[in-house]
């Protein structure tokens, strides 16, 4: 009977090392990841990509520390580095949100559509109420050259967060494209939020709206108003310069604008015009 129960005993003690043994490895791998993300908080880059490889080697059956080393050379501008991270994540787990996420913007960026759509359309079926999914899918289609398709992936995308500024500033953009100065001029409306008065390129966009619908002296407010948050905005100084230059009294005040702005926004879309008043100027 002894015998017995020493051998329960003894079973009972194998599967507990063994259940211990296996929970070590997973448990050092969680707090190197956690080393590594806190690494990253003080700029350590290079000793958080080397907690998360130990991590990587040590539970090597766990995507995130593959997650993490993509999103950080992703971070460096080391693409090439991160593509192969954000697969091998993705092998490991295919749900990977932010695997999917990141992995479709770099097939995106070196014009792999088709891989991207692929992992788009993934990231959608595991969660299609993603707001982010929805903006890349629209990315996609832009670069595709299927504005309608982009468009209509933005709006979707406000379905399911109305309130998020920067898809209404996309918008308010790609409207400006199409020269539509009340729909850009409502989008960026829309947009202004808690963070529209500290957004230089905002009130930029706005101004510019603003200019094309005969608003001027709001369009000037504004320019100055985008200075005031941000002194070296080149396309601030642009649009300035051509507000002021109908004004003979500003004319001092347009041309110190006009210098600033070609100096620091020389490939603005108001550059050119802003080229020909001084030549006007200087040529008459």
């Amino acid at each position: 009977m002894w015998w017995s129960s020493l051998r329960v005993l003894v079973a009972l003690g194998f599967v507990l090392v063994v259940g211990v043994a296996m929970q070590l490895p997973q448990q050092q791998c969680l707090h190197l990841m956690e080393c590594g993300d806190g690494e990253l908080c003080f700029g350590s880059k290079d000793a958080a990509f080397s907690d998360y490889r130990q991590a990587a080697l040590l539970w090597p059956s766990d995507a995130r520390p593959y997650q993490r080393m993509g999103e950080l050379r992703m971070a460096q501008g080391r693409d090439a580095e991160a593509i192969p991270l954000y697969e091998t994540a993705l092998r490991l787990d295919p749900t990977d949100m932010p695997s999917l996420r990141q992995a479709s913007l770099l097939y995106m960026l070196q014009r792999r559509f088709a891989e991207a759509r692929d992992l788009l359309r993934r990231a959608f079926d595991e969660d299609p109420n993603s707001v982010e999914v929805r903006e890349l899918m629209a990315n996609l289609e832009s670069l595709q050259g299927h504005p309608r398709e982009a468009l209509g992936w933005l709006r979707r995308s406000l379905d399911i967060n109305p309130y998020r500024a920067e898809t209404h500033r996309v918008l308010a953009r790609l409207a400006a494209n199409r020269q539509d100065w009340a729909e850009s001029l409502q989008e960026y409306s829309h947009s202004f939020g808690t963070t529209w008065a500290g957004d230089a390129d905002a009130l930029d966009g706005m101004a510019v709206a603003l200019t094309h619908l005969g608003h001027r002296p709001e369009a000037r407010s504004l320019y100055q108003q985008a200075l005031s948050v941000d002194i070296n905005d080149g396309a601030a100084h642009l649009g300035l310069a051509l507000l002021l230059a109908d004004d003979p009294k500003e004319r001092a005040n347009a041309e110190w604008h006009l210098r600033a702005g070609l100096g620091l926004a020389p490939h603005d879309p108001l550059a050119a015009a802003a080229r020909a008043l001084e030549t006007r100027w200087h040529h008459p």
